[in-house]
């Protein structure tokens, strides 16, 4: 499906960023998953590299703009002009349940470096050879509670909300250029952040939704790889939210 296609992946050492960098590389493409944190191995990328897959790994903050640059010129030299970007990185101060009277100003401003300004550096990184070419596929991962909101971690889900206005904004400043921007709101995954959650929360989370489980990476990739695409050419400025039934519960 993904056979030659140059596709980029955030975050992409752990949980939902790993899933979809070797679920495109199983799949043809031609991966850098870019990281700051490669503590947790990658066993899954060696499979894919022995399955006829590739991915190279980059390590860099997403959040810092000299980073993403020398990230971003350093795939260019390897791989060549992205096609396909998965603005994935990210994540929650999870040791912070804050709200926005009780938040440090540091959680706002690190929430806001992580989750928003990663997409936005790296979105700015690829548009332009989209452009050219006249095709490109970008996906932001954020969460079902910039959705509706969340009473807890207030930082976390208001950088995830404008992560979101950005991928609309962009949907609609890059349609004439034929690149699409499409969002993934998951609800609870079973990535390392959650299992190192107590499993009183875990189980709570599962007993929360109308499912009664928890997702799979896998499963949040499995709708990446739909809006990466050639199916999803027609589709742009859309949110899927995957939450097992959460939002109607």
């Amino acid at each position: 499906m993904f056979e030659n296609k140059i596709a980029v992946v955030t975050g992409g050492a752990n949980g939902i960023g790993r899933a979809c960098a070797v679920m495109l590389a199983m799949r043809g493409a031609r991966v850098a998953a870019v990281d700051r944190d490669w503590s947790d191995g990658d066993d899954r990328f060696e499979e894919a590299n022995q399955a006829s897959g590739s991915i190279l790994r980059v390590d860099a903050d997403c959040g810092k703009p000299a980073e993403v640059q020398a990230a971003f010129e350093f795939i260019r030299q390897r791989l060549g002009d992205p096609e396909i970007l998965v603005a994935n990185a990210g994540g929650s101060d999870r040791g912070i349940v804050g709200t926005t009277e009780s938040s440090p100003v540091e959680s706002w401003q690190r929430m806001l470096d992580d989750n928003f300004m990663s997409a936005a550096l790296c979105s700015r990184e690829v548009i332009p050879a989209m452009r050219r070419r006249q095709e490109g596929r970008i996906i932001h991962i954020t969460t079902q509670a910039a959705v509706h909101g969340w009473h807890k971690n207030t930082p976390y889900v208001a950088a995830k909300g404008a992560q979101a206005m950005l991928a609309f904004t962009m949907a609609k400043e890059l349609a004439h250029d034929r690149i699409t921007v499409n969002i993934v709101a998951p609800g609870a995954v079973m990535t390392r952040a959650l299992r190192q959650l107590p499993p009183d929360y875990v189980r709570a989370a599962a007993e929360s939704c109308p499912m009664q489980r928890i997702a799979t990476p896998e499963e949040i990739a499995e709708i990446v790889m739909f809006f990466a695409g050639p199916h999803a050419g027609y589709v742009t400025g859309q949110q899927l939210v995957a939450d097992g039934g959460l939002v109607i519960g």
